[in-house]
């Protein structure tokens, strides 16, 4: 997002599923008489090509919200409530919500695959319309997170000489990686 960024001075549009989203589903499971919860997002293909054509969204627009609760009857209407209400999580979105069994939630809970395209609409010289997509899809969104906090350890090692705080962009791409793949360069 970072780079492309950079590139068009616009900031990227990122359609994230579908798949299950880890916060979401904390965000679920913090209600009070949520047994266990998973919550899937899901981008509206509409809105994907509409952001390679023109600049102009709400948030809000660019995903549906299915959730899946494990939760007793006699609470289920309120759960409801709270969570089409919730800021920064459901509120504004296009939420489903489906009150299902523990045991298909842990099955779900087995294939937690996630996918999401970022996409950036830009004008190059002021004149000719292009977008830049990335494609991210992977079979499972905690070890992909992992996978990027352990890259974390490279980079402090990588750094051990140096003092201060650093942000992504202030730290050399080439300390991103444990091997010299910059020497194919």
């Amino acid at each position: 997002r970072g780079i492309f960024n950079s590139i068009n001075h616009n900031n990227p549009i990122t359609f994230w599923g579908k798949g299950i989203s880890q916060g979401h589903s904390n965000a679920l499971r913090s209600l009070e008489n949520v047994e266990d919860a998973v919550q899937y997002t899901v981008p509206i293909k509409r809105q994907i090509e509409k952001s390679k054509k023109e600049y102009d969204y709400l948030p809000s627009s660019t995903h549906k919200r299915l959730c899946y609760l494990c939760a007793e009857k006699e609470h289920r209407a309120i759960l409801k409530k709270q969570i089409k209400s919730m800021p920064n999580y459901f509120e504004g979105y296009k939420v489903k919500i489906k009150f299902i069994n523990d045991e298909k939630i842990k099955q779900m809970k087995l294939k937690p695959y996630h996918s999401g395209n970022v996409i950036s609409l830009t004008k190059l010289c002021g004149k000719y319309k292009s977008f830049i997509e990335l494609n991210l899809m992977t079979e499972s969104n905690p070890h992909f997170t992992a996978s990027i906090l352990v890259m974390g350890i490279n980079i402090i090692e990588n750094l051990k000489n140096n003092y201060g705080a650093y942000n992504a962009f202030d730290v050399p791409i080439k300390y991103w990686s444990e091997g010299d793949f910059l020497k194919f360069l």
